[in-house]
């Protein structure tokens, strides 16, 4: 593991360079770190690839939370168990929305490795989830869904994992669809890798007690 001191920041040559450098501005890696990811082991155990951006993220974020309240996952893996464990948890829990709402229309969208399928990176404190839905072979154009659990509803977004949350970063506090990031009005919103947490004395002394 590669943590911030050691690493090297910018958004280089990718299309989400744009993105990048907003994140990197509004949220600095201070307590980020390399997930050293084997995506060609990652990719061969899903059978699929991650979108370019997800993967820089973690490359320079990692696993962890903003403001302890929206976490973005690691994926499972690489060994093929937890990657099922993964995959069929989360057709479960679609399965159980689908059959306790209002009508048997709780989810339009199955878990991969059905397609298209999503695949879940991350979850708020609100029990807001954030999902890829894998319909193609170029993970970069893959749309981003969010289960907005206050209002009961699937929200699409456009690609980008980094873009929704440079979206959600700088909405504005009464933006229901965009609270994903508990804050305080004139406070920085601060990310902690879910490896180093416990070794801060204060993680979040920006948040209310």
């Amino acid at each position: 593991m590669i943590c911030a001191g050691q690493l090297a920041l910018g958004g280089g040559g990718s299309v989400w360079s744009g993105a990048f450098d907003d994140l990197l501005r509004l949220v600095p890696p201070e307590f980020g770190c390399d997930e050293l990811i084997d995506w060609s082991a990652m990719e061969a155990a899903w059978g699929v690839g991650f979108p370019s951006d997800y993967r820089w993220f973690l490359e320079h974020y990692g696993a962890g939370s903003f403001n302890d309240s929206l976490h973005v996952f690691a994926p499972a893996g690489p060994d093929q168990a937890a990657v099922a464990a993964e995959t069929e948890g989360l057709a479960s829990g679609l399965a159980w929305l689908r059959e306790h709402s209002r009508g048997g229309s709780g989810t339009p969208y199955a878990a991969y490795p059905t397609q298209p399928g999503l695949i879940r990176w991350g979850t708020s404190f609100t029990g807001d989830d954030t999902f890829w839905l894998v319909s193609g072979a170029d993970p970069d154009l893959w749309p981003v869904v969010v289960w907005d659990r206050g209002r009961t509803e699937w929200i699409t977004h456009p690609p980008g994992m980094v873009e929704l949350l440079r979206q959600v970063l700088t909405a504005p506090v009464d933006d229901r669809a965009m609270s994903m990031i508990s804050s305080m009005p004139g406070r920085p919103t601060r990310f902690v890798n879910e490896r180093i947490l416990d070794s801060l004395r204060d993680p979040w002394p920006d948040l209310p007690d």
